[in-house]
């Protein structure tokens, strides 16, 4: 009831022009009251940006490949987090554009490929958790160079004697 009282006072503050700086980890509540939304990591300012234009500009992909060891399908756009379970991988990238559906699906070993709105708490957790890869928020193309040199290296360690 309290916290209710406090967000519907900040809201009524808003509304008269006035600056409301909130810090919460209670999303859904930040979602329906916020403007603008920032977001930091370990200290580091990560973006700010009006919540409208961060959910316009945000898409959440799932696609199905054939075979459980296809790599992520190129993919227009900056990738923010990917994730795979079995042949299906879950995406949420920043401007993807409306003809992405048919660029991604026209790749070989793509099956299917669905765009949907997150949620600022799916946004939220995308920015913040590990990509497949391991490491937070790589640049796809990035990982997809490092895991090229690797394949193509032959060299081996050798113990000493």
């Amino acid at each position: 009831m309290v916290r209710r009282e406090f967000m519907e006072s900040m809201v009524d503050r808003a509304a008269t022009g006035k600056t409301v700086f909130l810090s919460s980890h209670q999303l859904n509540e930040v979602e329906r009251v916020a403007d603008y939304v920032a977001l930091m990591k370990d200290g580091n300012l990560l973006f700010t940006e009006s919540l409208n234009e961060l959910k316009e500009n945000i898409s959440e992909l799932s696609i199905a490949v054939s075979e459980a060891g296809v790599p992520l399908p190129k993919l227009p756009g900056e990738i923010i987090h990917s994730e795979k379970r079995g042949r299906q991988w879950r995406v949420l990238a920043k401007d993807v554009g409306d003809d992405a559906i048919s660029q991604i699906e026209s790749q070989e070993f793509v099956e299917h490929c669905s765009v949907k709105r997150p949620t600022l708490e799916e946004i939220f957790v995308g920015y913040l958790s590990e990509n497949e890869s391991g490491f937070p928020n790589r640049d796809r193309e990035f990982d997809a160079r490092e895991n090229s040199e690797a394949a193509n290296s032959t060299e081996e360690t050798l113990p000493s004697s």
